[in-house]
Protein backbone atom coordinates (compact mmCIF):
# COMPACT_ATOMS: atom_id res chain seq x y z
CA UNK A 1 0.00 0.00 0.00
CA UNK A 2 1.49 3.31 -1.06
CA UNK A 3 0.13 5.25 1.90
CA UNK A 4 2.78 3.59 4.11
CA UNK A 5 6.10 5.42 4.46
CA UNK A 6 8.86 3.75 2.44
CA UNK A 7 6.49 1.99 0.03
CA UNK A 8 7.61 1.96 -3.60
CA UNK A 9 6.91 0.70 -7.09
CA UNK A 10 9.63 -0.13 -9.58
CA UNK A 11 9.19 -0.01 -13.34
CA UNK A 12 11.50 -0.96 -16.17
CA UNK A 13 11.09 1.32 -19.17
CA UNK A 14 12.78 0.71 -22.51
CA UNK A 15 14.42 3.94 -23.63
CA UNK A 16 14.78 2.58 -27.17
CA UNK A 17 18.03 2.01 -29.00
CA UNK A 18 19.20 5.60 -28.49
CA UNK A 19 17.64 6.50 -25.15
CA UNK A 20 16.53 10.10 -24.91
CA UNK A 21 14.33 12.50 -22.99
CA UNK A 22 10.71 11.71 -22.25
CA UNK A 23 7.86 13.27 -20.26
CA UNK A 24 6.58 11.28 -17.30
CA UNK A 25 2.89 11.76 -16.63
CA UNK A 26 1.37 10.43 -13.41
CA UNK A 27 -2.26 9.69 -12.74
CA UNK A 28 -2.86 9.41 -9.01
CA UNK A 29 -5.39 9.56 -6.20
CA UNK A 30 -4.46 10.89 -2.77
CA UNK A 31 -7.38 10.44 -0.41
CA UNK A 32 -5.38 11.78 2.54
CA UNK A 33 -6.09 15.26 3.86
CA UNK A 34 -2.54 16.41 3.13
CA UNK A 35 -0.16 16.37 0.18
CA UNK A 36 2.31 13.47 -0.11
CA UNK A 37 5.85 13.45 -1.46
CA UNK A 38 7.08 11.11 -4.16
CA UNK A 39 10.68 10.55 -5.26
CA UNK A 40 11.40 9.55 -8.85
CA UNK A 41 14.63 7.72 -9.64
CA UNK A 42 15.92 7.32 -13.19
CA UNK A 43 18.89 5.15 -14.12
CA UNK A 44 19.42 4.51 -10.40
CA UNK A 45 19.75 8.20 -9.50
CA UNK A 46 17.32 10.56 -7.79
CA UNK A 47 15.79 12.64 -10.61
CA UNK A 48 13.01 14.67 -9.02
CA UNK A 49 10.94 15.08 -5.85
CA UNK A 50 7.22 15.58 -6.45
CA UNK A 51 4.45 16.75 -4.17
CA UNK A 52 1.13 15.10 -4.92
CA UNK A 53 -1.74 17.22 -3.61
CA UNK A 54 -4.72 15.72 -1.83
CA UNK A 55 -7.50 14.81 -4.29
CA UNK A 56 -10.24 14.58 -1.65
CA UNK A 57 -11.00 10.88 -2.10
CA UNK A 58 -9.26 7.69 -3.21
CA UNK A 59 -11.61 7.60 -6.21
CA UNK A 60 -10.77 11.16 -7.37
CA UNK A 61 -7.78 11.12 -9.70
CA UNK A 62 -5.51 13.94 -10.81
CA UNK A 63 -2.70 14.08 -13.36
CA UNK A 64 0.74 15.61 -13.00
CA UNK A 65 3.44 15.87 -15.67
CA UNK A 66 7.06 15.79 -14.56
CA UNK A 67 9.78 17.71 -16.36
CA UNK A 68 11.50 15.68 -19.06
CA UNK A 69 13.51 12.74 -17.78
CA UNK A 70 16.47 11.28 -19.64
CA UNK A 71 16.54 7.49 -20.12
CA UNK A 72 19.51 5.38 -21.07
CA UNK A 73 19.31 3.19 -24.20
Amino acid sequence: AFHIAGAYAEYTVDGGSGGGSFDLQLSFANGNATAKNLSVYVNGEHAVQLTLPATGDWNNFAEQTVARLTLQP
